[in-house]
């Protein structure tokens, strides 16, 4: 009868209309959750630029420290033991004020 064809297609139509209010609350949140992920997606990049700047100063750091060790174990304790004549002694006190320069010591450290 035509009153049950017209509840069907009033029903069909409900369930159209709750269809595509789904639709467009899903197309919503995927359009936050997709600005979300650019977003992190941007963080991201500008951590691992800030993690490759920080590791390369940690290996000048690193690298200025093997100098320093080696600069200390060597030429300082020659200097400090007096085993170096006057210009061997001129030529590793210029090293180590060099290496010590980089300390930013205050110069009544250096003397």
């Amino acid at each position: 009868s035509k009153a049950a064809l017209e509840a069907k297609v009033a029903e069909a139509e409900a369930s159209l209309k709750a269809a595509s209010d789904t639709t467009a609350a899903r197309k919503a949140t995927l359009a936050e959750h997709t600005k979300a992920v650019v977003e992190a997606k941007s963080v991201l990049e500008e951590k691992e630029k800030d993690q490759v700047d920080c590791d390369a100063a940690h290996e000048k750091a690193k690298e200025e420290k093997v100098a320093l060790e080696s600069a200390l174990a060597e030429d300082f304790r020659l200097l400090r033991e007096g085993e170096v004549e006057l210009d061997e002694a001129k030529v590793r006190y210029a090293k180590l004020a060099a290496l010590t320069s980089t300390l930013g010591l205050e110069d009544s450290l250096m003397t």
